[in-house]
């Protein structure tokens, strides 16, 4: 190999490309894709409402903890709070927010916090990333993680079914360009495989998210008592793998428009890969979690109470701000908008089997 050439697992890879673009890009329309919380402010109101009644299940209690992973702009945790201040005063008093991102999305979310909730300053602390080794979640005594399209960017290894074994794939990076290369995975690679009986057909490609593993550990040695609230894309097992995803649900994101990640430079574009709630659930149930409900984004804010607070159309004349708020809110929960592209997956731990709105309206089974 020549002294200029380097080889990567691609979820090394993929790791210095998050490094790098969550460290100069971020979600919006100038960027390259957009989240729920920039859609419309009603969808940071619906979480308020779902961590108010989790406040409720837990007694009340003082401090209330939450902590967020990827707080990406600010946008959704200035929402959550303006909300739990308008219609919970006494919640608000006793909410301690945590939030874990890279140093640049936070200096944006410190100026934010200044200009537009300025007493939110005393009830958050900012964290390292989670990649980062300075990364130590905090004990949670009483609250509710909180997860919003973090798990589907973390480094996934990417394997493919060749014959009877399965090969992973590796980056060669060369003076000019980059060469794909398949090799046989390493042993904790092939022991998820065999844990979670994933069996591809021939020439099927699939991600292995170890890190969803790590991170379930973190937070469940972090929360003593209290709720998970994880949001993402993804599905069932059958869902996101198999011959109908013969190259698997790894993309990439640049400009608002799909991109292959091969062709992108690393830090160019948003990777990004589908969760497998089964597996998540699994491994979230060995590591000391009950699930709550399951659904999908569309039904949990419907539970929430989301089509109530749709404007109303009555009046003889709409404005265009009119339809905009009802198109915008509609699209959360819509089938065709987002209502279906993901799913929430609720978790609770030291508190026997409570029921949250949230998963009222319809749930998904296991």
């Amino acid at each position: 190999m020549d002294k200029e050439e380097r080889i990567f697992s691609f979820r090394d890879w993929m790791s210095q490309n998050n490094r790098t673009y969550y460290s100069q890009s971020f979600p919006g329309k100038q960027g390259d894709f957009i989240t729920s919380p920039l859609v419309h402010p009603v969808f940071g109101g619906i979480i308020a409402r779902q961590l108010m009644e989790m406040d409720e299940k837990l007694g009340h209690p003082d401090p209330f903890t939450v902590l967020e992973f990827g707080g990406g702009t600010g946008q959704l945790f200035l929402d959550i709070l303006k909300a739990v201040k308008e219609e919970s005063p006494n919640f608000f008093s006793r909410i301690s927010y945590g939030v874990s991102d890279f140093p640049e999305p936070i200096a944006i979310f410190k100026q934010r916090i200044k200009e537009e909730l300025p007493e939110g300053l005393d009830l958050i602390r900012f964290l390292p990333d989670y990649s980062s080794n300075d990364f130590t979640a905090p004990d949670i005594y009483k609250g509710c993680v909180l997860a919003n399209e973090f798990l589907d960017a973390l480094p996934i290894h990417l394997v493919v079914k060749r014959g009877e074994t399965y090969k992973e794939i590796f980056v060669l990076e060369k003076e000019k360009g980059i060469e794909i290369v398949e090799m046989p995975p390493s042993q904790e690679v092939l022991n998820f495989i065999q844990t979670h009986r994933i069996n591809l057909p021939e020439g099927v490609f699939t991600e292995i998210n170890l890190e969803m593993e790590y991170w379930i550990q973190s937070i469940s040695s972090a929360l003593k008592t209290g709720f998970a609230l994880i949001i993402d894309y993804g599905g069932f097992k059958e869902e996101v793998r198999g011959e109908h995803k013969p190259q698997g649900t790894l993309r990439g994101f640049k400009h608002h428009r799909l991109a292959e990640v091969f062709t992108l430079q690393v830090g160019e574009g948003d990777w990004t890969s589908d969760i497998d709630f089964s597996i998540l659930a699994r491994l979230a149930e060995k590591r000391g979690f009950q699930v709550t409900g399951h659904a999908t984004q569309g039904d949990f804010l419907l539970g929430l109470g989301v089509a109530e607070q749709l404007p109303s159309f009555k009046k003889k004349e709409l404005t265009l701000v009119d339809m905009k708020e009802h198109l915008g809110m509609k699209f959360l929960f819509h089938p065709q908008g987002l209502g279906n592209a993901f799913h929430v997956l609720g978790l609770h731990k030291g508190i026997p089997s409570p029921k949250l709105s949230g998963f009222s309206f319809r749930q998904l089974g296991f």
